[in-house]
Order: structure tokens, then C-alpha cells, then sequence
């Protein structure tokens, strides 16, 4: 996670962005410092130049991990040498309004490390700024790309999909950056560098990322955990599949075509994957879960070489099944179908036919470009037209149950790749084929 700033560009007058020590940003949000150009700031920044504008902090309202992790950096990156310019301590709420909380001290029943409440909001104003709670990330993120010369936390990859301005932060080494210019390097360094447990079942309470040592070690680090029963016994086939999650997100296989581990996908979403330390520890976990004994696990199949097959609970990147492919080539041919009817229908003139069955009073079919419509009509033709017409009649309403007769042998066919396949496809049985997760955009030859 990152801090974040909407000063404008034409203040910074072209310096790599706007520089902050842990120190000073911590005076930013306990409301010590509440303009730009304050000497603090400006000494960080001798090439800006930062107007005297009020600084307008913004802080999430209730419980937040977001808040929890960016006081507690606040906290630990101040504490030894500047514990006053921080003194509210760390918690994932320091406002009573996140709760029914008479005063601090009942906070701290909840959140016993919070030694001080955030500021109470300020309406803003361009020489005061102001102080806005914020309810959630997503606006968080709105104000800050809202309220000119505001300042505030979040995600880095929340702030960066939203095109926001990072605050470069001075490092435990002393080294002035942004979460991009550290990258997965400097992320990671903040992993190797924690103290984690030796296995997954160990205390994770005391791992702490936070202002790590490191030329381009990234300061505000954490981790997102997921806590599973090992004994998964009770859960019945459902067990198996929570497993199989686990050990895809733990997985960073590169797999083929758009089929990969889910550690792959980290990037995609402004995320940094796990050091192999930490996926060995995880997977490690993984293994020891219990699963009942009439279950069986899912197996992967992540190369293109012939491995596993298409066997029960397999989870392929590469295989379909024979009735996505029979329905996706028929959905095709269907659509050629389509296009020849309409260009016939199109062809066809409109006709007038005068059929005078005995002895029933004459009926007329009209034949248009889209319909059939029989009407009733007293008028008599020359028994030569009659004939004439009655053969293109004929011969039109042959075409039309032809048509009707293809489209139907067609969906009929549909339905029945797709019975055959419940049986002899990707799985043996409906019940089978409930564990089998296949790739649709890989359709093989039939």
C-alpha cells in the first residue's frame, strides 16, 4: 500500500514527484503540519513549488486493514527516531465513529495498540484544507482524484488503476521511491527479510514487512492470509475442491495458452507473487490437509505433452470436452443455415395463389418475402394461372418444411452430442463430470 497526493503537477515544477519522510508524512495525518508549503515539506522538495494551500487529509471511517498496516508503518517507521510526529499509535480504526465506542478508551478494548483518534473532520477550505472520513477504498480513491491538494492511503495497485499520484517515501536505507520503482524486487526483499514461521501451522501474528531494510526494499508491506481447517474430513467432496483452489492460487505453473497458475496472474492486478520460499511453506500446508476417504483429489495437467488425459476430477489447460466443441461447430453451421434462408427468402417474389378446391369456396395463399398467409376469395382465374400458381405454392411451402426440417435435425443432433457426451466425453458420468474444469477456448478436433 502506498500514500497518495493530488497536488497538482504544475506545483512539483517538474521534480520527480513529491518526496516525504515517515516523519513528516506522520505530522501530515496527525494534522501537525496542514499546508503544503510548510519548511518540512519544502526542504524534502527544493525544486517545487508548493503553494500556500491547506492540506486536506482524508482517512478511512471504520475497520480497515488498509488502516491497520499504514498506521502500524507510521508506528514503526517513526518510533525510534521521531515517536512524537506519530502519536496516535496503530489500529485498523482510530475513529469512535467505526464503531458504538463512548470514548478512546473503549476503543481500546477493541484495539488496545490506538493511542490517539484521528482528527475530527474539517469542512475544506483553501487555507485550512480540511480533514474528510472516508467510507471504503472506492472513495478514498474518488476524493483523492476529486479534492485538489488532498492527501491519503490505499491499495498501490488501487491508486495506480486509477491513475493517481504516489507520494515517493524515503526508505529504511534512505532511498526515495514509489512502490513501481521498487517492483517485485523491492516488494520482495520486504518478504525474505520478515521473520515467518517454518511450516503453515506456526504463529503468523509476529510477521512483520514493514519498513524492512534494503536499498529498494519497498516500506509499507503485507501479506493476506487464508486460514483452513486441516481436518476438511466433514466437508464431503467439497474439501477436494477447496484443495484444488489452494494449490492453484499457490501454483506458478505458466501453463498454455491462457491457462496458468494463479501466482501468474499477480501482475494483472498490480500485485507481487510469492517469494518460493513462501509458496514452498504454503504448499507444504497444502499437502498435510485431510480429505475424506471416499474423495478423490483433483490432479493438474499444466503441459501441452500428453500427461494426464481426460480422467475424473482433472483439471486440464489445454483439453475441452466433445460437447462444448459439438455445440460451438454447430452454433456455426446454424448461422450459415440462417444466411441461406434469409438470401432465398429475399429472393422470392411476392406471390398471389388462387386455389379453388371442389367444393369448397376458392382460398388464396399469399407468399411474401417472410410469411405464408391463407385467406379466404371468391375470384375466379383462367385454369392455367391456377395450375401455374398452385406449383409454386407447392413448391414454396416444400422449401419452407425443408428448412424447418434441417434446423430441426440440427438442434436434435445438439442434443444429442450432448447426451452422448454426459457419457463418453471428459467424464464417464453426469456425476463424474461434475469435477471436470475444462478450458472452452481450446476446442480440439473432432
Amino acid at each position: 500500500m502506498s500514500a497518495f497526493h493530488s497536488v497538482p503537477a504544475e506545483y512539483l515544477n517538474g521534480a520527480d514527484g513529491l518526496h516525504l519522510t515517515p516523519c513528516v508524512l506522520g505530522k501530515i495525518f496527525s494534522r501537525q503540519i496542514t499546508v503544503w508549503n510548510h519548511a518540512d515539506i519544502v526542504d524534502l522538495n527544493p525544486d517545487a513549488n508548493l503553494p500556500d494551500r491547506g492540506i486536506v487529509m482524508l482517512h478511512r471511517k471504520k475497520g480497515s486493514s488498509t488502516t491497520n498496516f499504514f498506521t502500524k508503518y507510521l508506528h514503526t517507521a517513526t518510533e525510534d527516531n521521531c515517536a512524537a510526529d506519530w502519536p496516535l499509535g496503530w489500529g485498523a480504526a482510530l475513529t469512535l465513529a467505526a464503531g458504538d465506542y463512548a470514548d478512546l478508551s473503549a476503543l481500546q478494548v477493541k484495539y488496545p495498540d490506538v493511542t490517539g483518534l484521528w482528527a475530527d473532520d474539517e469542512a475544506v477550505t483553501d487555507a485550512g484544507g480540511g480533514v474528510v472520513t472516508c467510507e471504503g477504498s472506492g472513495q478514498m480513491a474518488s476524493n483523492l482524484a476529486d479534492i485538489p491538494f488532498a492527501i491519503g492511503y490505499i491499495d498501490s495497485g488501487h491508486g495506480h488503476d486509477d491513475g493517481l499520484s504516489e507520494v515517493k517515501l524515503r526508505n529504511a536505507a534512505g532511498t526515495y521511491l514509489d512502490s513501481t520503482e521498487a517492483g517485485v524486487e523491492g516488494i520482495g526483499a520486504a518478504a525474505a527479510a520478515a521473520d515467518f514461521p517454518a511450516t503453515s501451522a506456526g504463529n503468523f501474528e509476529t510477521v512483520d514487512m514493514l519498513n524492512q531494510a534494503g536499498a529498494n526494499t519497498w516500506p509499507i508491506v503485507a501479506a493476506s492470509y487464508l486460514f483452513v481447517k486441516r481436518d476438511m474430513t466433514p466437508l464431503g467432496e467439497t474439501a477436494v475442491a477447496v484443495k484444488a483452489f489452494l494449490e492453484y492460487a499457490m501454483s506458478n505453473e505458466k501453463g498454455y495458452s491462457s491457462t496458468k497458475g494463479g501466482q501468474k496472474f499477480a501482475a494483472d492486478f498490480n500485485f507481487v507473487p510469492l517469494p518460493q520460499s513462501l509458496l514452498d511453506l504454503n504448499n507444504a500446508g497444502i499437502a498435510t490437509l485431510q480429505l475424506p476417504e471416499d474423495t478423490q483429489p483433483f490432479q493438474w495437467e499444466w503441459s501441452t505433452d500428453t500427461t494426464v488425459g481426460p480422467q475424473r476430477n482433472t483439471l486440464s489447460c489445454k483439453r475441452s470436452n466433445y460437447e462444448t466443441y459439438a455445440l460451438n461447430s454447430h452454433g456455426g453451421r446454424l448461422e450459415e443455415v440462417n444466411e441461406q434462408v434469409q438470401m432465398m427468402v429475399g429472393e422470392l417474389p411476392h406471390l398471389t395463389v388462387n386455389v379453388a378446391p371442389s367444393p369448397a369456396p376458392p382460398v388464396v395463399v399469399e407468399i411474401d418475402a417472410s410469411d405464408l398467409v391463407v385467406q379466404s376469395d371468391d375470384s375466379d382465374d383462367s385454369d392455367d394461372s391456377k395450375k401455374s400458381d398452385s406449383n409454386d405454392a407447392i413448391a414454396m411451402v416444400a422449401l419452407v418444411i425443408a428448412i424447418v426440417s434441417l434446423l430441426l435435425n440440427i438442434a436434435l443432433l445438439c442434443r444429442g452430442n450432448t447426451a452422448v457426451s454426459q457419457n463418453a466425453a471428459a467424464c464417464a458420468t453426469p456425476q463424474e463430470r461434475r469435477y471436470s474444469t475444462h478450458d472452452d477456448s481450446i476446442v480440439p478436433k473432432p
